[in-house]
This record gives structure tokens, C-alpha cells and sequence, in this order.
């Protein structure tokens, strides 16, 4: 067991304590402490102080590609620099997918993979490979999977039907595409999502493109039933982000992903969406953090761990250090737009120190 007692703690992505520590016990977080309950009875226990600062959830990227990794160099090298960002769990999106599983993962993160299926080219043949791959590795409860559908509007009714059939019997989460359905009028909109919806694709499914495509789509889903994946990409202008915002607002379930980004753009989105609603004063007033933590639980319901700080839970968390801000202002209190992989200097993950910065 180990006591760590940071500056501030974010507690169930609700609310920051400046007056706990965390006991951290065989990966999880057996308890949230106050300094009365550490001298009663954890008072012979290993204790670790982090005075000025502030511990987080570590992050998710729900959907990242590795295609431009092209050997086990340069894919060692892409997962370092994501852990060095504070991501200790990511899906990794790649059209070799099966190469990719016989690399040796590290061990410091948790990693699924995405199948990907394409509806210009899918056969059956594609539909059996992937059962064999799913065969093989389901004596593994911590390897992941899910599906990507491509071009969902070319597929043959038979073989959607069986990827719905595949998915909903061993739970995956399906990811598909907006972008696929435009062109169609409204009409052909409405009775493409009931057919879907009718055999059962869209239960806990992920959309991507929201952002760029017209709010009729989104009406005829269930938002209780869906995520919004939102790529970095999509955020380039005050108007998208503003759009991206009311989605958080109307609940939708947003994550935020990096799909084919080069470089981690979660800290540089929080610095924009902080000038976007100055007025907010709160710590993260736009609900922004939930959407690389808690939000992505649903994307990746069988992962080992779960973004958030709580009894319980298991302890994968980011240590910022805010001591710069305390020169400025004794009274100090720290603001989301102040993360950053600069203040970041210690990564933990599933109960151990993966990451630290001295």
C-alpha cells in the first residue's frame, strides 16, 4: 500500500478537494482519505507528497490510427510519446490489424485494437478471418476488440446483418461513419437508420462526423444509445467548436479522438474552448475532461480500467505540477487551460508509476 497526497485532487471528474489523499492498494484506489484518517490508521504506510500538484484521471484516445507506422520501431516510438502525454488507454484503428497483434504491447497501457470492414469490398471470407481472429485471442479477457464500418451504405444486407449478429453476441462497440449517408434525402435517411436500428447495429454504437454533417441525422438517433466521436481535425474553427459544445450541453456523449493527428491535441483544444467561454469560471466548466475519461467508458465497456478518481477505481492518474501559478498568485486555483504535458511529470498507471519528470 501506498498514501499519495497531492495539492488538489480531482474527485469523480465532479469536483476538486484540496484536502485528500488517495491509498493506493494491488492497482486500485482502496480509499479516498483526509488527513484525520491517514493519522489514525494509515499512519505507518509509505506516503508520497505532491505539494503543488494536482492529480487527474489519465486520459483516453478511443480511436486512434497507427497506419503510419510502418515497423515495430516507429510503433514503439508513437505509443511512448502517447503515454508522455498522459494516455495510459487508447484503441488503436489500423488496416493491418492482425501484424499489429503479434507486436509486443507495453505493458504500461491499455490497448484494444478496432476491426476495421469496408462495405465496397467486404465478403464473407472478411467476416470468418475476423471470427477466427475473435476465436483465437478470447481466452484473453483483457484483449479488446471492436468494429469500424466503412462505406455502411455498400454493404450486402446479409453481411451487415451478421456483423449486427457478431456485434450485439459478443457486445463489441460498432463505430460508423456520417459521412457515408450523405447524398440521401431526408426520407432515405429516415429508413436506412430504421433498418439499422431494426437489426440491432446502432445499441451502443460510436458516430463519427456529427460535427460536419446536418443535425437530421442525429434526430433520428437515440442519443442514450450512441457516442459522438469528435477528431481534433474537426475543431479548426470557433464555429465547430461552438457545435461541439452544445452537443456537450444537449448530453450527447462526446470523445474526443485523434484519429490520423501526428501530435496529442487534447491540451492545445482545452486553451481554445477556454477563449470560447471566458465567462465560465469554473473547473472545467464545458465538461471538455469527461471526454477523454469517463465519457469513453462506453466505447470501451471491457477495459480494465475506468477514467475516474474514486474509491474503487483503478489508480491511472497524472500528476501536473502548478508551482509556475503559485509565483503569480498565492491564492491560486488551478484552471483546466493550465494542463498541459509541460505541468505534467508523473503518469500512473493500474498502480504504478509508468511516467515521472524530475
Amino acid at each position: 500500500m501506498i498514501i499519495l497526497s497531492p495539492k488538489w485532487i480531482y474527485l469523480d471528474n465532479k469536483s476538486l478537494a484540496s484536502d485528500k489523499s488517495i491509498l493506493v492498494d494491488g492497482g486500485k484506489i482502496a480509499n479516498v482519505l483526509t488527513e484525520n484518517d491517514i493519522c489514525k490508521n494509515f499512519n505507518e504506510v509509505k506516503r508520497i507528497y505532491y505539494k503543488n500538484h494536482i492529480m487527474m484521471p489519465s486520459l483516453t484516445d478511443a480511436y486512434i490510427s497507427f497506419d503510419d507506422c510502418i515497423n515495430n520501431l516507429q510503433y514503439e516510438k508513437k505509443i511512448n510519446n502517447i503515454l508522455l502525454n498522459g494516455v495510459t488507454k487508447l484503441q488503436i484503428v489500423t488496416k493491418d490489424y492482425k501484424n499489429f497483434l503479434k507486436l509486443k504491447h507495453d505493458d504500461r497501457l491499455d490497448i484494444s485494437f478496432m476491426i476495421t470492414l469496408d462495405g465496397s469490398k467486404c465478403t464473407q471470407s472478411d467476416i470468418n478471418d475476423m471470427i477466427k481472429t475473435l476465436d483465437f485471442h478470447k481466452s484473453n479477457p483483457n484483449q479488446l476488440f471492436n468494429i469500424n464500418i466503412m462505406n455502411i451504405l455498400k454493404f450486402d444486407n446479409q453481411i451487415i446483418e451478421k456483423v449486427a449478429s457478431i456485434a450485439n453476441e459478443i457486445q463489441f462497440n460498432v463505430h460508423i461513419h456520417l459521412n457515408d449517408l450523405i447524398g440521401l434525402s431526408k426520407k432515405d435517411i429516415e429508413g436506412k437508420i430504421k433498418y439499422y436500428d431494426d437489426i440491432n447495429i446502432l445499441n451502443n454504437c460510436a458516430i463519427h462526423d456529427a460535427i460536419m454533417n446536418r443535425d437530421e441525422i442525429l434526430a433520428n438517433l437515440n442519443k442514450k444509445n450512441i457516442s459522438i466521436c469528435v477528431k481534433y481535425s474537426e475543431l479548426k474553427t470557433f464555429e465547430n467548436i461552438k457545435r461541439f459544445i452544445s452537443l456537450i450541453e444537449r448530453e450527447y456523449n462526446c470523445i474526443l479522438i485523434s484519429d490520423k493527428e501526428k501530435s496529442f491535441r487534447f491540451y492545445d483544444l482545452t486553451k481554445i474552448t477556454n477563449l470560447v467561454n471566458r465567462n465560465l469560471k469554473t473547473f472545467d466548466s464545458n465538461k471538455i475532461f469527461n471526454c477523454v475519461t469517463v465519457n469513453t467508458e462506453r466505447c470501451l465497456s471491457n477495459s480494465s480500467h475506468k477514467n475516474i478518481l474514486s474509491k474503487g477505481s483503478t489508480a491511472s492518474f497524472n500528476l501536473y505540477d502548478q508551482s509556475k501559478k503559485f509565483l503569480l498568485n498565492n491564492q491560486y486555483e488551478p484552471e483546466l487551460v493550465y494542463l498541459d504535458n509541460e505541468s505534467l511529470t508523473n503518469v500512473w498507471s493500474t498502480g504504478k508509476e509508468v511516467y515521472a519528470k524530475y
